[in-house]
């Protein structure tokens, strides 16, 4: 049975038949059989994302932190050491 559902993972990609085929016969599972082939699409991308995430803060993100004065919360208000409105430069 699992071969199966692996046949129909490798044959999605170039197979119209096997769309029709899908809708058809399997009641109620086109929908989660998308779904699991757009889950194992985003894969790659969630890597992707999350390498050039990381990139970035590694190497612009202490830069921008770096320019956060110190915040001060009294009685509810929040303050800075600084003159206001305070810029941040990316």
């Amino acid at each position: 049975m699992w071969k199966a559902y692996l046949n129909t993972l490798y044959l999605s990609f170039y197979s119209k038949p096997l769309y029709r085929y899908v809708a058809r016969e399997w009641e109620g599972f086109p929908f989660g059989y998308l779904l699991l082939l757009a889950l194992i699409a985003l894969v790659p991308t969630t890597f992707l994302t999350t390498a050039a995430l990381t990139r970035y803060l590694e190497k612009d993100g202490a830069y921008i932190i770096e320019q956060i004065p110190a915040i001060q919360i009294t009685q509810g208000k929040v303050s800075i050491d600084a003159p206001q409105p305070y810029l941040i430069y990316s």
